[in-house]
Order: structure tokens, then sequence, then C-alpha cells
């Protein structure tokens, strides 16, 4: 018996040491990996702004002022129908290329356009229809999600986000390299299919459900950009990546039908105060 007591004391002991240090790992994994927050998302928002100077060629606020003043008053309004519209700080940046059409969001209420995007369009209720579709993945307004994070934040998470969210706030102490990759991830970010529509849906909603804007500069947008092979943001969309769902196959002019039919009546359909006032302000970048 004392023999089986000299075996089995050690491995007994063992087997708590073994325990009791897989739980200390956890707890400290937890220690080192908290819950993330909105006030977390924005804070990294903010870094990957600084982040996105390095990365990309931001046009300074200073040098086109009357610019930035209108671009930001547009997006104030396209966030009038967001759920939870004032926990960040909303704020659009333009970077320089005039090569490539496309409009992205970073955490935290940043919206990106390029130069290409801006002199590409040439009136406000696109502007708006764009701004719009922008909030909705920035600003995760879709009731009953259970993630307090917004929609691109989860798509951050899914690609950098290992183990939890220390990553995270790695970048935002800036003990962390990651941040121009996900600044470059960002710009080039590719959204599920169904979210892109859900997407559309919401900006149409927040047009008609709010403003006199004709409710077909989402559709002007897509019928023009789809001749423009740089036209980033059109790649993030149908009816190319519809092909990879098996019973919801569409082309474009189907959902641009349904959108005629869903919004038949909404808004202005006078666009000329739009065409002039949008061409007015981005003259400078032409």
């Amino acid at each position: 018996m004392k023999l089986v007591n000299k075996i089995f004391n050690p491995f007994i002991f063992s087997l708590v040491l073994i325990l009791f240090l897989s739980a200390c790992k956890d707890d400290n994994l937890d220690l080192q990996n908290p819950v993330l927050t909105p006030s977390n998302e924005s804070e990294l928002g903010e870094r990957l702004y600084q982040e996105s100077m390095l990365v990309l060629d931001i046009l300074e606020v200073q040098d086109y002022p009357a610019l930035y003043e209108y671009l930001n008053s547009a997006l104030n309004m396209a966030i009038i129908n967001t759920r939870i519209k004032s926990r960040f700080n909303w704020e659009i940046a333009i970077y320089e290329d005039d090569d490539n059409y496309n409009i992205f969001a970073l955490p935290g209420g940043k919206i990106f356009m390029s130069t290409g995007i801006l002199t590409h369009l040439n009136a406000e209720h696109q502007l708006i229809a764009l701004l719009s579709h922008e909030v909705y993945f920035s600003d995760r307004p879709v009731q009953g999600d259970r993630d307090d994070l917004s929609l691109v934040m989860q798509l951050l998470k899914s690609k950098f986000g290992t183990y939890g969210t220390k990553i995270f706030l790695d970048v935002v102490d800036g003990t962390s390299d990651e941040g121009s990759n996900m600044v470059l991830f960002l710009r080039n970010i590719m959204y599920e299919p169904y979210q892109v529509l859900d997407a559309d849906e919401f900006a149409l909603n927040t047009i008609c459900g709010n403003y006199l804007y004709s409710p077909y500069g989402l559709e002007e947008v897509l019928i023009t950009g789809s001749e423009i092979s740089e036209f980033i943001w059109l790649d993030n969309r149908p009816p190319g990546r519809y092909s990879q769902m098996n019973d919801m196959t569409h082309n474009l002019q189907e959902r641009l039908d349904n959108m005629n039919d869903w919004y038949m009546g909404c808004g202005s359909e006078n666009a000329d105060q739009y065409i002039s006032r949008y061409n007015d302000f981005i003259e400078p970048l032409r």
C-alpha cells in the first residue's frame, strides 16, 4: 500500500498542478483578451485613421475646408436613421486615388472616399445613397444582432482576431504594427451579398424616410459604375458575387427593377438641384 501511495501521490499532485496551471492560463488569456466594446472600437478607428495617413495619400482638411464641410454635412444627414448614431465621432476622409473608385468604412464612424469616386459621382443624391450604404456597415443598425460591434468591426475580428481582442488594443496602444494591414484590408473589404443588399435597403429607407432626395441615386451609381472596371465599390456587390449563391442568383438589372418597384414615388424625382450643388463643391478635385 505504501508503494502504491508513493506512486500515485506524485501522479495526483502533477495532475492537480496541470489543472491549476491550465486554469491560470485561461485566466491570463481572459485578462490579455478583454471583451471589445464600442468605446474600444472608437479608439481603434482613431488609431487606424492615423495609420491611414501613412498608408493612403490623405487630402488635408485645411487644403479643402469647404469640400470637407460639405461632405461631413452630407454624412450627418446619412446617419439620421441609425439606431445608435451618437456613439461614434462620424467623419469623412478623402484620399487621393483618381484611378480607383472606392468608398469604405473604418471602425468608429470613419468613412473614406477616394478622389476617383467623388469625381465619378455627379449628384448629391448619389452621394447620400453611398454614404447611407456605408453607415449600415459602420453602425450595425440591425435589430436583434447580439454582437454590439459594427459589422465592419465584426469582419476585422474574423480576419485579425485569433483568440480574443488583444491585437486590437495593441494597435490602439501603438504596440502592434497590424494597423496598416487592417487599413489595407478595409480598403478592399468584401461583405457577404446579403449584407450588401441589406445595406442598399437601409440606404433607400434612410432617403425615403427622411428626405426629399431621389431614391434613384444608388441606381444611377450602379448603372454607370458597372461599366468601369476600377470601381472597387461595385466589385463588392452583386451580380458578380451573387453567382456564388445557389438559389438566389440575380443579375444587376433584376436588382434595379426591384428597386423601382419598392420605391416608386419616393422622394423628389427632380435631381437638378442635387447635381449643381454637388458639382460646385467637388470642382476643386476635378
